[in-house]
C-alpha cells in the first residue's frame, strides 16, 4: 500500500478517536490493542484500500511525527 494526503488525513483521525496516547505507557499490551484498533478501523474504511497492520501504522505515524517536528525546527 502506498500512503498519500488523504490516508495519513484518515491515520490520524482515527488515532484521535481511539485515543492512542491517552491513559497508556508506552510499550504496553494496551497501547500495542490500541495500535491493533486503529489498523482494524482503517482496514474496514469503505472507498478507500487499507491494508495494514498496527506495525505500519505506528511505523506511519512516527515518519509523520518526525517530519513535523523537523518542519517546525526550521
Amino acid at each position: 500500500m502506498i500512503w498519500n494526503d488523504e490516508k495519513d488525513e484518515l491515520l490520524c483521525r482515527e488515532i484521535l478517536a481511539v485515543n492512542v496516547f491517552i491513559v497508556t505507557k508506552r510499550s504496553t499490551v494496551a497501547r500495542g490493542a490500541k495500535w491493533e484498533k486503529v489498523a482494524e478501523n482503517l482496514d474496514k474504511q469503505q472507498g478507500v484500500f487499507f491494508k495494514v497492520d498496527k506495525r505500519a501504522v505506528r511505523d506511519r505515524y512516527n515518519n509523520l511525527a518526525r517530519e513535523l517536528r523537523k518542519k517546525n525546527q526550521n
